[in-house]
């Protein structure tokens, strides 16, 4: 017969699992209402059909006046305040500063005619 002895149970860290991430892009120009009143129906969406098994992140893309819109909304309806069973997350970029060269790009590469073999090949 074996003697008594203390059985140590080591210590097993169980590691939570890595949620995934989901990210959904929204871009907001201007702020017209009925625009506005339409986009905060889809980011309502959005919301209600929050994934169960992974986080979320929502990436507002905007300029000044969306921006405004946005923290306006976000500070109405307490988006800051609100429980949800994973993290979700509402981040506004500003790209206003971005605009002037992004239309200059876009005008240039869609109106050039030297351009568009691209597009009739297609």
């Amino acid at each position: 017969m074996l003697p008594d002895v203390p059985f140590a149970l080591e210590h097993v860290e169980q590691k939570k699992p890595v949620r995934r991430t989901l990210h959904v892009i929204h871009c907001l120009s201007g702020n017209d209402p009925s625009f506005i009143e339409e986009w905060e129906i889809g980011m309502k969406s959005v919301l209600v059909n929050a994934p169960l098994d992974s986080n979320l992140h929502i990436h507002l893309i905007a300029d000044n006046n969306a921006a405004k819109e946005i923290d306006s909304i976000a500070s109405k309806k307490k988006w800051a305040e609100s429980v949800w069973r994973n993290e979700i997350e509402v981040i506004v970029h500003n790209v206003e500063v971005m605009v002037p060269s992004w239309k200059e790009f876009l005008t240039n590469k869609l109106t050039n005619e030297s351009n568009r073999g691209w597009m009739d090949k297609r």
